[in-house]
């Protein structure tokens, strides 16, 4: 995957709700059984619901889904805030699939769309997190790590050893 779009239901609606929704739309099922076109769907409450794997196709964006991952924000956030919870899940899972997928573009679904999803509220969140420096993935500080521990451990068995050689000598 290349991007990540962006978008909020538009209504309060439940992601069993839009599953059912887009169910009777498309009847495109996704490979975890759900037929919701959105591979990740925050609700009010901050809990991540997976609709679809992130390397499969999914139904969001016109164009673009074979090449993005879909978020969906419950709620119409033209209207109303995001909550924390949401606003908290969306950027562990954007700070999560960034360094996963090496993406670093982050679309909101106005930018590639003449449509207001995913609402004034959560754009100005997403015009602040382009601007948060990406942080490095913990695999690569673990490597880090380990390739210091193993300096530091051949670097202590050479001490050892001349400490050993020294102490025959004497």
């Amino acid at each position: 995957m290349k991007s990540i779009i962006l978008h909020h239901v538009g209504f309060n609606h439940s992601f069993y709700t839009v599953n059912n929704y887009h169910k009777k739309k498309w009847h495109f099922r996704s490979k975890l059984g759900w037929y919701i076109g959105y591979q990740w769907f925050i609700d009010t409450s901050g809990k991540l619901f997976q609709g679809r794997r992130e390397d499969e196709e999914g139904a969001h964006k016109k164009g673009w889904n074979t090449k993005s991952i879909g978020i969906c924000l419950r709620g119409n956030l033209q209207i109303t805030k995001p909550t924390n919870q949401q606003l908290k899940t969306l950027q562990k899972l954007l700070d999560d699939i960034k360094l996963r997928w090496d993406i670093d573009k982050i679309y909101a679904h106005s930018d590639l769309s003449a449509t207001l999803c995913p609402g004034q509220h959560l754009m100005s969140f997403i015009e602040k997190y382009r601007q948060k420096p990406i942080k490095e993935p913990i695999e690569k500080s673990k490597g880090r790590l380990a390739a210091q521990l193993e300096t530091i451990r051949k670097i202590l068995l050479a001490l050892k050893l001349k400490i050993q050689k020294y102490l025959k000598n004497l």
